[in-house]
């Protein structure tokens, strides 16, 4: 995907197959939110965006301490408030809400500091067939893709402790 991301529709249509095939996943993960505070908000995603950038700088922040912050304000900024996470400025302004110098964030930004490193490391998830977010591995024997219910996950974890002995 270009830097600059890619229309959200035409993203949904090229890898789902279109807007009627994900509405069931929306409503479904709006309903899971709303029971734990969280106002997802996919219609008002414009831009897929390219997350090379974003996932340098979680990077940047778990250096700091301040990952789950800025992870927060990450998923917030996309699934709330439909902000353009292909937008530099808007990554440095979430960094800056997390604590982090937002100036020398946009300045690593712009210098395409670990660029390479998170390219591999996006290559070697995919090598080993991790395709979507979130991914949990369990005792490094059972995967899970995607966001689940809390029975799903739990039943995950119990297979594989039962794999595990």
């Amino acid at each position: 995907m270009s830097r600059s991301g890619k229309p959200r529709i035409d993203y949904i249509t090229g890898k789902f197959g279109g807007v009627d095939k994900i509405t069931p996943g929306h409503q479904r993960l709006t309903g899971l939110g709303k029971a734990v505070g969280i106002d997802f908000n996919f219609g008002a995603i414009e831009v897929q965006p390219n997350s090379l950038d974003a996932h340098r700088l979680i990077g940047w922040a778990s250096n700091e301490g301040k990952a789950d912050a800025l992870v927060e304000n990450l998923f917030a900024d996309f699934f709330v408030n439909g902000v353009n996470l292909a937008n530099r400025a808007s990554l440095a302004d979430a960094a800056g809400r997390a604590g982090m110098d937002a100036a020398k964030v946009s300045a690593d930004l712009a210098s395409g500091k670990d660029e390479e490193l998170v390219a591999k490391q996006a290559q070697a998830a995919s090598a080993s067939g991790i395709g979507g977010v979130p991914f949990f591995v369990f005792a490094n024997k059972v995967a899970l893709s995607g966001a689940q219910d809390s029975e799903v996950i739990s039943s995950a974890i119990d297979q594989a402790l039962a794999t595990a002995s």
